[in-house]
C-alpha cells in the first residue's frame, strides 16, 4: 500500500511539473471570423511570454490557396514591456489605394476572400494557424464631424 501511494505522488509531482512547463498559449486580436480589407494591425497575445520573443519570420499571411502573402506586414514587430503581447502592423502603403506599395504589390487583404495567419514559434507546442474571412473596408469617421 505504501509503494501505491508513493507511486501516486510522483505521478502527481510529475503532472505538476509538466503544467509548470506547459507551451504558451495565443490570443489574436481583432478575434472574430471576420476583418476588414483596411486592418492596420494584428495583436497576439501570449500566456506566458514567448521566449525568445516572436520575430516577424516566424508569422506568415496565406491566402486561400495556400500561398505567402509577401511584404504584408512592416518589418517591426512591436513587443509589449512585459513580452505578453506583439502588435504586427501591416504595410500601410499596401492599406492605402494610390500610392507605391499598393501600386507595386496590391492590397494584401482583399474582400471576400479567406486569409490565414500562420505563427510558428519554437515555444508553442504546434504552429497556430487562424484563419479570417476579409469584408470590406471598414470606413472611419472623421474626428471633427458632427452628427446633425
Amino acid at each position: 500500500m505504501r509503494t501505491l501511494r508513493v507511486i501516486i505522488a510522483l505521478l502527481f509531482a510529475a503532472a505538476s511539473a509538466t503544467a509548470l512547463i506547459a507551451k504558451p498559449s495565443v490570443l489574436i486580436y481583432p478575434s472574430g471570423p471576420t476583418v476588414p480589407e483596411n486592418l492596420l494591425r494584428i495583436e497576439l497575445r501570449f500566456s506566458p511570454p514567448l521566449q525568445p520573443p516572436l520575430t516577424l519570420d516566424q508569422i506568415k499571411l496565406i491566402d486561400a490557396e495556400g500561398v505567402e502573402i509577401k511584404d504584408a506586414f512592416l518589418d517591426v514587430p512591436l513587443p509589449s514591456a512585459d513580452g505578453k503581447s506583439v502588435t504586427i502592423l501591416f504595410h500601410p502603403g499596401r492599406v492605402k489605394s494610390g500610392v507605391g506599395a499598393n501600386l507595386a504589390l496590391g492590397r494584401a487583404l482583399h474582400a471576400g476572400r479567406t486569409v490565414t495567419l500562420v505563427i510558428n514559434h519554437r515555444a508553442l507546442a504546434k504552429p497556430v494557424r487562424k484563419s479570417r474571412q476579409v469584408t470590406v473596408r471598414r470606413r472611419i469617421a472623421a474626428a471633427n464631424s458632427l452628427d446633425v
